[in-house]
């Protein structure tokens, strides 16, 4: 993922910027949910101690099929099989993944998807 000049000055100019990954492994497929949160106070026009919060709120969705190509369809098994042995403990509908592991993999799935697009182009 790279990140414009543009894009990182303009980042600047809020006060709290948040994201949210949610990634749903199912019948060969990856959906990747990312929605994030920039928020800025201002003040109200006319008043000296009187703000007003203001937010943007982007979602971009993923979707990738990893029954594509051998890579993709290696990485999905390997998804299947971590999860078959960590949910065996786990609560039914618990989140088999932690953070930092479900980051990583949405760093590869996006890496994919822009491969994707590139090839589509």
């Amino acid at each position: 993922m790279s990140c414009s000049s543009a894009v990182a000055v303009s980042a600047l100019d809020f006060d709290k910027v948040s994201e949210q990954v949610v990634m749903d492994v199912t019948d060969g497929k990856v959906i990747l949910t990312s929605t994030a949160q920039s928020e800025r106070i201002v003040p109200i026009m006319g008043s000296d101690d009187l703000y007003k919060k203001k937010a943007v709120v982007v979602t971009k969705r993923i979707e990738l099929d990893m029954t594509l190509t051998p890579q993709r369809r290696q990485l999905y098994e390997l998804i299947r099989r971590r999860n078959e042995e960590e949910g065996e403990g786990r609560a039914e509908g618990s989140d088999p993944l932690d953070k930092r592991e479900t980051f990583e993999l949405y760093q590869k799935f996006a890496a994919l998807a822009d491969l994707d697009r590139a090839m589509a182009s």
